[in-house]
């Protein structure tokens, strides 16, 4: 069987959508609102393209719909903005809060109730770093801290190919040592606390999450073609087909360069932006709304630092680091088995044509480039090993994401 990582219960909601405006039509009105619509669609009506429906929908009546591109592009099969039906992916979990709110509504459970009440399978790792449990209204508002089911199966033994079920991705979150943040101190987007809430869902309604929202949302919204999918098998009539770029980018690690007189922060490969400056070491990053880099003062002799601001969010912060000085034979103390108990996997490391190598149990090999000292970047994410007091490496931390400072360990094993 093949299917997506994200084919777990909470990450596939089947949909039909609408757009709404106000005032009675006129014939002119929609005549101009079609061209209008059609002038903003234009890149997804050429042949061979992927594309969207849509339906404007004006005092209760729809008064435009169209579909444009194709549902699929193997098949030939053109979007109709009256059969189609999409995939919403993470967009579906609007309606799993929904369905815990009702839950709370009809006193069945608390906002604040332990999530260990629920899915007693978790680990206690919340209270081991504060007292603070995690509670739903954490999972509800993704400040829980639990690592992200998604990025660990990626990093463990699963592919994205996978069919993969709710015990498998439970079975990883119950392997983690720890949480990446104090629960409430932190907002990171989170597909683990939404495919919790589901458990907590079925557990409390004694229904799986599909009935529940199906009997209490669904169907008295008279949402006919809407549906929570938690059978891979299952066919779906008239369902399109998600196609998307392959956006470069870096993993956890950023420069600033200077060229030509200006100045860009650079995330990867042909993925950089222009820094305009604000004054007092701020400057305003070119494409994006609000984003401010700065280079707050640091005592003498400190690091310095670089502080990204994406608008409201919380800042993200980055340490300067100087570029590895690596001499030759460097590489060889780096190379080994690590192996991960949170994961329960183990990676290679080799030396191969004069660069370290990545070789995961299961996936493909991946070169890795020295980023500084005792640190290495590459597909996997940032590497930083860690050496014991006399000087020898004894394991790695990864991260990648929604899942920070993995524990991976050297020692004997497979090779």
């Amino acid at each position: 069987m093949r299917s997506r990582i994200l084919s777990c219960l909470t990450a596939s909601l089947l949909v039909s959508a609408a757009a709404v405006v106000a005032g009675p039509p006129t014939p002119a009105d929609s005549q101009a609102l079609g061209r209008d619509v059609d002038a903003v669609f234009a890149e997804y009506a050429k042949p061979g393209s992927p594309g969207c429906s849509l339906a404007v929908v004006r005092d209760g009546a729809i008064v435009y719909e169209k579909g444009y591109g194709f549902a699929s592009l193997e098949n030939g099969v053109p979007l109709d903005p009256k059969q189609t039906v999409f995939d919403i992916g993470s967009t579906s979990k609007q309606f799993t809060a929904a369905s815990v709110l009702l839950l709370a509504h009809d006193a069945k459970l608390s906002l604040d109730d332990d999530i260990h009440k629920y899915v007693p399978e978790l680990p206690e790792y919340g209270t081991q770093i504060t007292g603070t449990p995690v509670t739903l209204r954490h999972l509800l508002h993704h400040t829980s801290g639990i690592r992200d089911y998604i990025n660990l199966m990626a990093m463990g033994d699963f592919a994205v190919e996978d069919y993969t079920t709710d015990g498998d991705a439970l079975t990883v979150l119950a392997r983690q040592k720890k949480l990446d943040f104090q629960p409430g101190s932190e907002h990171s987007y989170s597909n683990s606390g939404y495919f919790l809430l589901s458990f907590v869902v079925k557990r409390v309604s004694g229904k799986p999450l599909r009935d529940f929202a199906q009997e209490r949302i669904f169907t008295p919204l008279g949402m006919s073609h809407t549906q929570f999918l938690n059978d891979h098998m299952a066919v779906v009539p008239h369902r399109a087909t998600g196609y998307g770029p392959h956006p470069g980018g870096g993993f956890g690690v950023r420069h600033v360069e200077a060229r030509d007189g200006k100045l860009f922060y650079v995330r990867g490969v042909d993925n950089d932006s222009e820094l305009v400056p604000l004054g007092s070491d701020r400057f305003q990053m070119v494409g994006t709304t609000g984003t401010v880099v700065s280079f707050p003062p640091v005592a003498a002799g400190a690091k310095r630092r670089m502080q990204l601001s994406p608008g409201t969010a919380k800042p993200l912060v980055f340490q300067e680091e100087q570029p590895a000085a690596l001499q030759p034979g460097d590489l060889a103390a780096y190379a080994g088995t690590y192996t991960s108990a949170e994961l329960d996997t183990f990676w290679v490391l080799k030396v191969e044509d004069g660069r370290l190598v990545l070789h995961p149990k299961r996936g493909e090999v991946m070169p890795l480039d020295p980023a500084y000292a005792d640190a290495f970047l590459g597909p996997a994410g940032v590497i930083r090993f860690q050496r014991d007091a006399g000087k020898k490496v004894t394991g790695f931390l990864v991260g990648v994401g929604r899942a920070r400072d993995l524990q991976f360990t050297k020692g004997a094993g497979p090779s």
